[in-house]
């Protein structure tokens, strides 16, 4: 499969591989963010959300897929939209 593909509506993807890697942040990663966060003064949401990136666990990728390079916009989302002929609920 070819590394980089631009799709139909100019999306520049990536090719991502199967296999394994740990997802999530580490117990000493966490400790550490949440201590700047304190520091800090983050907003509770803000520590809320960190402390949601644990535990770390493995995953297992079995098939090859595609991912976009950049964010998508709101204007290729709805290019994306009408394009995919979906009407929504």
């Amino acid at each position: 499969l070819p590394v980089e593909i631009t799709n139909p509506l100019g999306l520049k993807l990536r090719l991502i591989s199967p296999g394994e890697f740990k997802m999530g942040a580490s117990p000493e990663e966490l400790r550490e963010v949440q201590a700047q966060l304190t520091r800090e003064k983050a907003p509770e949401y803000d520590r809320f959300v960190a402390a949601s990136s644990g535990p770390q666990r493995p995953v297992t990728l079995t098939q090859p897929y595609y991912l976009a390079v950049h964010e998508v916009t709101a204007g290729q989302f709805k290019q994306f939209v009408a394009a995919a002929g979906y009407r929504g609920n």
